[in-house]
Formats: C-alpha cells, sequence, structure tokens
C-alpha cells in the first residue's frame, strides 16, 4: 500500500506497490513453514523479510535497497524496513495496529516514531552470511516465478 504523499500514480511506486504484494504473498505461503526457524508472516519475520526481499527487489529491477534496524530506547531491536534513497518499504508493517499491508512510501516510515533511535543499518547483500535467510529468498523467488508463468 502506498501511504506517503509521493505520487500515487508514479509508475515505479504502482510497480514497486504490485511487486511488494507479490513478495508478501509469496513469504506467507505455508509451504515456507518447513523450512528452518520461518515464523508465520508477518510477526517476527522483518528482519528475514527485509533481506529477501531487498535481494529480490534488485534481482526484479528495482534498484539496490539498504535494511534500517529500528531499536527501542533501550538499544534492543525492535523492527527493520528497507530504504532507498528517498524511499521505505516496510514489508511487515501488517503486524502493526493500524496497518492491513505492507506499506511504501516517500520519505520516513510512519513506523520510524515507535522506535526512538536506529542501531545500523545493513546492506540486503549481507544476506549470504544468514544461510536460513537464503534458504527463505530462494523459496520465496521461487514461488514469485511460479506465479508470473
Amino acid at each position: 500500500m502506498i501511504i506517503s504523499d509521493a505520487d500515487r500514480s508514479d509508475r515505479f511506486l504502482l510497480q514497486l506497490d504490485e511487486f511488494c504484494g507479490r513478495f508478501v504473498a509469496a513469504a506467507s505461503h505455508s509451504d515456507l513453514q518447513a523450512l528452518d526457524s520461518v515464523r508465520p508472516m508477518p510477526h517476527g519475520m522483518c528482519t528475514w523479510a527485509s533481506f529477501a526481499g531487498g535481494e529480490l527487489l534488485t534481482e526484479h529491477g528495482f534498484g539496490t535497497w539498504t535494511i534500517w534496524n529500528a531499536t527501542h530506547a533501550d538499544g534492543h531491536p525492535a523492527h527493520d524496513w528497507l530504504v532507498q534513497n528517498e524511499l521505505f518499504v516496510d514489508l511487515t508493517a501488517h503486524q502493526f495496529d493500524g496497518y492491513t499491508s505492507h506499506i511504501i512510501g516517500a520519505g520516513e516510515n510512519p513506523l520510524a516514531k515507535r522506535f526512538p533511535r536506529y542501531q545500523l543499518s545493513l546492506r540486503t547483500s549481507k544476506i549470504v552470511d544468514r544461510p536460513p535467510i537464503v534458504a527463505f529468498k530462494g523459496a520465496i523467488g521461487a514461488l514469485l516465478e511460479t506465479a508470473v508463468q
């Protein structure tokens, strides 16, 4: 769902929104529950979805993405989402009250207000350091390819 003041007729945003919807549907598929450490989407899956989603977005022509890792005031990790220049993509926003789907937009993710500081940002290519997430990404990619055919 496009939620910002960005031009909602912008072709790139519309294509990004459509792809993110397909990603969330694939990531929610029951077959993925058989993978090691996978939880039902979206709860507790923001890191996995961000790594896998960022890499699949790149592979499907949406450019390079970085993960923002937001923390609570005490420094404990809380939520992750993707950023690219002035855009954000939150593939698991619907785990929070007030959101019914993923969200994308220009500017700051409105969920940033719930998490007062950022711990770090990571390039999604760091997924190679996390083999279970690589398997998750591969399974989602296969489901996306099957859906296109």
